[in-house]
């Protein structure tokens, strides 16, 4: 997922100068101040795009964090439950030694 995300702020970048480019072509702007306009989106659009995969890369360092103490929380209660069932099973063979020893 992190390759995908490299190439994020420069997609994003390309697609509004693409916009861009063809909105001053057609509204007739000179080739100057579509040249400022053009660089002006194209540096607005890179930054927001960093932001951008800064703030998905973020959410994900949280989400693999909250991922991973649930699994260890998960292998806490399994173990629990494993000592709890050993626990219950041996309480079981001390009552039917009992009860076989009443007999």
């Amino acid at each position: 997922m992190n390759q995908k995300l490299k190439m994020l702020p420069v997609l994003i970048m390309l697609a509004a100068g693409a916009v861009t480019n063809i909105i001053t072509y057609v509204l007739h702007y000179e080739s100057k101040t579509a040249l400022l306009i053009l660089l002006g989106v194209l540096l607005f659009f890179y930054i927001a795009g960093s932001l951008l995969r800064k703030l998905i890369l973020r959410f994900e360092k949280e989400i693999e964090a909250k991922e991973k103490e649930r699994l260890e929380e998960e292998g806490k209660v399994v173990e629990k439950d494993k000592e709890a069932a050993e626990a219950s099973s041996e309480q079981k063979s001390e009552n039917e030694l009992k009860d076989a020893g009443e007999q």
